[in-house]
């Protein structure tokens, strides 16, 4: 008999989070990448909570940083259209780098941006459920070329959702 349950390959992808310090830049929360498309696998850090460029104020990040091997520096490569942190986050070739959900200054989103270069975005249809979607503390997988799986997260912890990139 059989489960119904198929069985998929998974790739393994390098996950960081944590403090980055420069001299102008500090990020409390940020999520670390490296996205296949980019020429050279291009280290991509987006969104994440802190101070930019000498403000002393914290808050949430709408900057992306890309790394340069030959200079050994984080160089700006873009805004993503909204600021975002504690997002889930998965990255995949036929993708890029997707971010969702999260915060921006204490208001919880349900945004999905993709992003294959750090610069230019592509807002995808907001998050489902509950509370018009906005959630934080979720899981966000990309299964395939095609579909993305939302999964559990506050305020809508039970439920899980499949994305298909084509129907929506």
């Amino acid at each position: 008999m059989s489960s119904g349950i198929e069985s998929v390959p998974v790739r393994h992808r390098e996950r960081r989070s944590g403090n980055i310090r420069s001299r102008y830049l500090t990020f409390k929360t940020c999520n670390l990448v490296q996205i296949e498309p980019f020429s050279e696998s291009t280290p991509t850090i987006c969104g994440g909570y802190g101070n930019y460029s000498g403000n002393s104020d914290e808050t949430s990040l709408d900057v992306c940083h890309r790394y340069d091997y030959a200079t050994d520096t984080w160089s700006v490569s873009g805004f993503m259209p909204t600021a975002m942190d504690t997002e889930a986050w998965d990255e995949h070739p036929d993708w890029g780098l997707v971010m969702s959900g999260g915060f921006s200054n204490n208001d919880q989103l349900d945004d999905v941006l993709a992003t294959n270069d750090g610069s230019s975005f592509e807002e995808l249809a907001p998050l489902p459920g509950l509370f018009n979607g906005a959630r934080e503390g979720h899981c966000l997988v990309i299964v395939d070329e095609n579909t993305m799986l939302i999964a559990g997260g506050y305020p809508d912890s039970e439920r899980a959702f499949m994305f298909d990139r084509i129907t929506g």
